[in-house]
């Protein structure tokens, strides 16, 4: 909007930051891209697939942008941006284990893939070797959501919820003290067979369920590889780690690498986790105070005046936390869906479009795929949830009920348009209720 004098147009004040400067112009694509490259190991915000404190970190910052119409630092994100790809990619020692699944107890046949694969040969990288029960994580076996295979559903099936399947994992294990070294493996009914390096090799079988030794392991790196067989009906539990003073110390990516590291590789890797993860907390901070001032600021001029940009701001924050505490319980869970239904099909179609690419061939050649007769577009939808969020159920219940929430306040909106925001108000609690 402008105001005329003359031949001249004089920009009016813009007070939510959507004038000239523009969305593109205001920082937000910097800062989403930040948020959203993956680089593993980097401080908080590592990139895809997002976990629960990047998703709030983008959820929020998203809400600034549209609030505000500026996020702020934004040559400081770029800086920050450039550091992670450049440094991240380059001097982040890789960590964790890298894991092949199968789709039966006997690691036998192709090994499963996934969405989040970090190489064509692995499955998947896990952190930490401690799975099911309590608040550990449960085995991430999305592959078996797949109805073209385990579409089991009659009563002389087998049950769903408890199929088989095997899973092998290998790294380079860090040992700093001397001395003997006490290793602990959990796994009721099911069998693992470990080795650390040339001296450590261990088969417990299904009958044990909890199997503990004493080992000697000089300080240095050692391979490590382990092997866990879980047969069908078996619980999905396993733990495998150090005793130190009497507790657990599972297996994770404190102690485990990839490929064995130099002394100087580690030194520079320690330095850049920790300084990635220094910016990540103030830039997380900022986002936070953006946030509260925001919607602090939004609410006070509610109070006064209504505005339908205030009152969308105040509607967005409280989406966010319903959509985020919604999603929650299947963050760190694995949800086997059930057979016979379309959810099963569709998750099966999102996983083909994320393993084969879009034209959703089940892998086979262009033009010798099978017939496609469903709505064509929710799988798509579904494949982006798990390119941005993993394989996992999280990032689609996260956006199905931010897009209950939009649906919220369409509703409101078009009924304010119509008529006048009184009813408009009236639509809103209804479209709530």
């Amino acid at each position: 909007m402008t105001a005329t004098s003359g031949s001249m147009a004089v920009p009016t004040p813009d007070t939510h930051g959507f004038g000239k400067r523009g969305f593109s112009q205001a920082g937000g694509p910097i800062w989403l891209a930040y948020l959203l490259v993956p680089v593993e190991g980097w401080g908080v915000f590592c990139g895809r697939p997002q976990d629960l404190w990047a998703t709030a970190a983008l959820a929020v910052a998203l809400w600034v942008w549209f609030s505000r119409g500026s996020l702020g630092l934004r040559w400081i994100v770029a800086v920050a941006l450039v550091a992670k790809i450049v440094l991240g990619t380059t001097l982040i020692v890789p960590r964790r284990f890298e894991a092949k699944y199968y789709a039966n107890a006997t690691m036998s046949g192709d090994r499963e893939r996934s969405t989040e694969s970090a190489g064509r040969s692995i499955t998947r990288i896990d952190r930490r070797l401690k799975f099911g029960g309590g608040s550990a994580p449960d085995f991430r076996l999305d592959f078996l959501n797949d109805s073209s295979r385990f579409n089991f559903y009659l009563p002389t099936q087998p049950n769903r919820k408890t199929l088989p399947f095997s899973v092998t994992w290998w790294g380079v294990l860090q040992v700093s003290a001397p001395g003997p070294q006490r290793v602990y493996v959990r796994a009721p009914g099911s069998t693992v067979n470990l080795t650390i390096g040339n001296g450590v090799s261990v088969h417990v079988s299904s009958e044990v369920r909890q199997w503990t030794g004493e080992v000697s392991l000089h300080p240095g790196f050692h391979l490590i590889a382990i092997s866990l067989s879980v047969p069908q009906g078996v619980a999905r539990r396993f733990n495998a780690g150090l005793l130190v003073g009497g507790l657990e110390e599972p297996f994770d990516s404190n102690d485990v690498f990839r490929r064995v590291p130099s002394r100087a590789s580690l030194v520079v890797d320690r330095f850049v986790r920790f300084g990635s993860r220094g910016v990540d907390i103030v830039l997380g901070g900022w986002l936070t105070v953006f946030f509260f001032a925001g919607l602090r600021g939004a609410y006070r001029r509610l109070r006064t005046g209504f505005s339908a940009h205030d009152a969308l701001s105040v509607v967005w924050a409280v989406a966010i936390g319903d959509e985020i505490v919604f999603a929650m319980p299947v963050l760190t869970r694995m949800v086997i869906l059930s057979g016979g239904g379309d959810w099963l099909s569709y998750e099966t179609m999102a996983r083909d479009v994320g393993l084969n690419g879009l034209w959703m061939t089940g892998g086979a050649a262009l033009g010798h795929g099978n017939p496609f007769y469903l709505q064509p577009l929710y799988p798509y939808f579904v494949a982006a949830c798990h390119w941005l969020w993993g394989d996992g159920l999280f990032g689609v219940h996260l956006v199905q009920r931010a897009l209950a929430a939009a649906t919220v306040v369409a509703l409101w909106r078009i009924t304010a348009a119509l008529f006048d925001e009184a009813v408009g108000l009236a639509g809103l609690l209804a479209a709530v209720v």
